[in-house]
């Protein structure tokens, strides 16, 4: 993979779809026949992939179930009108390359550890929630590295739809493994993908979305960057950016991005490290 990119072109000619959900600076177009919502939104900070950016986006009049049309060119809710071919958010962004896997991971690490401390969780609800996370991460990496389709597929159903929130921690663990194994092992990525689109049904229709632009290879700005700075031992702001993504989310992928680059470095006791730094 030589370059990844974030926003994704409109549905050619007419198309039609509904408002899904709504936020105060962004909300999710459903294009249904399970297909992942166009995102529009006025992050300045963050890119989400396969959205579409818009200054001084107004969400207050649009309401879930209103239907949405476009044409390539303009959205249309209503009374509402966001031109698009100038707000489209594109950014293509080179990669490490595959034999580059001098990954320095340990001030990821810390960032990850830092993150837990500050969030505040009920220890004994973060800690269970982590160990299942790691447990579910152990074994999906161990039916990667056996090439066992149906053994991947029910490590993959340990992590989707676990943990709290519109995008849970499974997946968001999930979508990082997801990211770093694009990137450095294609085929990894074909079974990877595979065995998480089987289950993709056990989690909710904004995390699924979210599910969905990763299995077909795309990530956050804040994603693509962090992966660049794992063969940089002193570059951690894309990891920083990355941090500040909701609650729990920034440090969930955060985490997957750094068991996925461990397993692929063989050092597989980056997973046990990771869950003693918990307890």
């Amino acid at each position: 993979m030589a370059c990844s990119k974030i926003g994704l072109p409109l549905p050619p000619g007419n198309w039609q779809g509904r408002v899904h959900s709504v936020f105060e600076h962004s909300f999710n177009i459903d294009l249904g026949e399970n297909r992942p919502f166009l995102v529009i939104h006025s992050f300045r900070d963050i890119v989400p992939p396969g959205s579409f950016y818009t200054e001084d986006l107004d969400t207050g009049p649009i309401k879930a179930g209103m239907e949405v049309f476009g044409d390539g060119k303009m959205i249309r809710i209503g009374e509402i009108h966001i031109p698009v071919a100038e707000g489209c958010l594109y950014l293509d962004t080179a990669l490490p390359e595959l034999e580059n896997r001098r990954f320095h991971l340990k001030q990821y690490q810390k960032l990850i550890n830092e993150k837990r401390r500050e969030q505040q969780v009920p220890s004994d609800m973060a800690l269970e929630i982590h160990n299942r996370l790691i447990k579910g991460a152990e074994s999906f990496f161990e039916a990667l590295k056996g090439k066992h389709p149906q053994k991947l597929k029910e490590a993959a159903g340990l992590l989707i739809g676990l943990g709290p929130g519109l995008t849970p921690s499974g997946d968001d663990l999930l979508s990082g493994i997801l990211a770093v194994l694009k990137c450095f092992d294609p085929a990894g990525f074909q079974l990877a993908s595979q065995a998480v689109l089987a289950g993709i049904h056990k989690t909710n229709d904004i995390s699924k979305s979210y599910l969905l632009r990763a299995c077909g290879g795309y990530g956050s700005d804040a994603v693509i960057h962090t992966i660049q700075g794992f063969t940089n031992e002193e570059e951690n702001r894309a990891a920083l950016k990355l941090l500040q993504l909701g609650h729990t989310s920034g440090a969930d992928i955060l985490e997957g991005l750094v068991l996925a680059a461990g397993y692929l470095r063989g050092e597989r006791q980056v997973i046990g490290r990771n869950s003693s730094d918990r307890s």
